[in-house]
């Protein structure tokens, strides 16, 4: 990068910095606009200069400087927001499974679970179920671990499989594995409500007064819709662009020999820790509410419950070494950046919706004559469409933290059940790969030039888009209305 680069990209920087704390402190002495109170005029200048920070320099420091600011305000004192936001059972959820996740993939797990979930007689000889397998296998790893670990691994093992069968880049069928790998695993960052989107988005609505989230349904209407989404995209791609997928026969058991070690004692207990912590959260749903063990687990939390497993996991030894070690897996496992903005999020979200802003009445006020008249499956269709588009251009929590604000305010309004959208608008905010901004994922995508070209992902994208809508429009709007 040459001297003159530099220092434009750092003009940029620091224009877009003066912006966002402009936005933060002089939005407040702006005269209210009716209903909006002072108060509320100071939170909205607060909110929207997060947001135009968080999407143009930095997640960290607008958090947390908003975060103080919302502490200058009559809505509570700096301890009191602080309490809030770092204080929530969110954040460290959050924190905890990060730390444990990373302790799973250090154990060198996951390799052996993608290995493991392709490598099945049934799926050989069917090149397009082999195809669809693959790509689910991305979205389970990056549902149970790590999303860019599951991308990676599966991007090495497809390339292994096109080696061994005679696929070379620039070919149409590598392309579009590389990029349903992308999409599944990215989807999976959200795949239960444990994960960084969905804890950010669910404790943030459930700051606003929404209830809280059912695991069992949530992964009902959530990895349903991910089926659908997977099966459509590739029969249209089989029938309709016709890609070759033929060499895909010579896949068989030998294809996966020598690929992966046996579990080793460590790399058993460790799994089978981590699949207890999971199937506890659950368990908080699953057992009738009478019993004493659901009374203690819901008691608990999913807060208290992961705090348990990475206790025991520090606790417990195999073969003189422990599960793990905390220090370790904290310094590479704790995304700094999304739980800092968590934290800000929480608090910003509820002092919004609090009384005394009048920002609820603002937005009906203003968003009521575009749905007036209209039915309520129209809103739930534009509360699809319009995050959808947005999501490819911008951060995905920042994308469903404002439209979130949007149904909490609106859904009553048009008879539209707000959970229900909630849950929907988590996972729309996934289906993030027209464009590098979208996500970091999108982008370790694009840069994978030598696999797949703009062209390609341009056109699957925009089949990709399409289906994702119409599945959410259908079985996922029946669903969420259905167990929410």
């Amino acid at each position: 990068m040459s001297v003159q680069v530099a220092k434009k990209k750092m003009t940029v920087y620091y224009v877009n910095s003066v912006i966002t704390v402009i936005l933060m402190i002089g939005f407040g002495y702006l005269p209210p606009v009716e209903p909006l109170t002072p108060l509320g005029m100071q939170l909205i200048g607060i909110f929207v200069g997060m947001v135009y920070g968080w999407t143009t320099v930095s997640q960290v420091w607008p958090s947390l400087f908003g975060l103080f600011l919302i502490g200058l305000t009559d809505y509570g004192t700096v301890t009191q927001v602080v309490a809030e936001g770092w204080g929530s059972t969110t954040v460290l959820i959050m924190v905890l499974v990060m730390v444990f996740a990373q302790a799973v993939t250090d154990a060198g797990v996951t390799n052996y679970l993608a290995i493991w979930i392709m490598n099945k007689k049934i799926f050989f000889g069917k090149p397009w179920l082999f195809t669809a397998v693959i790509i689910f296998a991305a979205f389970l790893m990056s549902a149970f671990v790590n999303t860019l670990v599951a991308i990676i691994i599966c991007w090495s093992i497809l390339y292994d499989i096109c080696a061994t069968v005679g696929y070379q880049k620039g070919d149409k069928w590598p392309a579009l594995v590389v990029m349903g790998i992308t999409v599944a695993a990215t989807v999976g960052m959200g795949a239960f409500p444990y994960k960084l989107i969905p804890l950010l988005v669910f404790g943030s609505y459930q700051s606003m007064g929404g209830p809280s989230i059912n695991y069992i349904h949530f992964v009902i209407v959530y990895w349903g819709m991910m089926v659908i989404i997977i099966t459509l995209f590739t029969l249209f791609n089989k029938y309709i662009f016709k890609i070759d997928a033929s060499k895909l026969a010579a896949v068989n058991e030998k294809t996966f020999e020598g690929k992966v070690e046996p579990l080793n004692r460590h790399q058993k207990t460790m799994l089978i820790t981590f699949f207890l912590m999971i199937l506890t959260f659950f368990m908080c749903n699953m057992l009738p509410a009478g019993w004493k063990i659901t009374q203690l687990l819901q008691k608990l939390n999913t807060c208290g419950i992961a705090g348990i497993f990475v206790g025991l996991a520090i606790i417990i030894h195999v073969d003189g070494k422990p599960l793990m070690k905390f220090q370790s897996f904290a310094s590479k496992g704790i995304l700094w950046e999304p739980v800092i903005l968590t934290a800000a999020a929480l608090p910003i979200s509820s002092a919004l919706t609090s009384s005394g802003t009048g920002f609820q009445q603002f937005l009906v006020q203003v968003l009521s004559p575009i749905f007036a008249g209209k039915a309520t499956v129209i809103f739930a269709i534009l509360m699809v469409a319009l995050p959808l588009i947005v999501t490819n251009f911008a951060n995905n929590g920042v994308t469903a933290l404002i439209f979130m604000a949007v149904v909490v305010s609106l859904a009553s309004q048009v008879g539209a059940n707000p959970t229900a959208m909630v849950v929907l608008l988590v996972f729309t905010v996934h289906i993030a790969v027209m464009t590098p901004a979208a996500c970091p994922m999108a982008g370790m995508m694009f840069g994978n030039s030598e696999w797949i070209d703009q062209k390609f992902i341009f056109r699957e994208g925009l089949v990709l888009l399409l289906i994702s809508f119409l599945t959410i429009c259908t079985y996922g709007y029946i669903t969420a209305n259905l167990f929410f």
